[in-house]
């Protein structure tokens, strides 16, 4: 295998990682896609960020609310 040189030092957060994600709605609809792994973990945190605020918000509502 040939080595891949680069203008940058290569560290954790810079290696690209690709993962097959799927479209919302629908089983068939998938695509590749390929960020560096700071990428994969800065989505990963807003998504779980966004789960902890609905939850936060629902668990305050009024029983007849909900």
């Amino acid at each position: 295998m040939k080595a891949k040189y680069t203008a940058f030092a290569l560290t954790e957060d810079s290696r690209i990682i690709c993962r097959e994600v799927k479209g919302t709605g629908s089983r068939l609809s998938a695509s590749k896609m390929c960020l560096p792994n700071r990428e994969w973990q800065r989505m990963w945190e807003q998504g779980s960020e966004t789960t902890r605020d609905i939850q936060d918000r629902f668990s305050k509502l009024p029983r007849g609310d909900r």
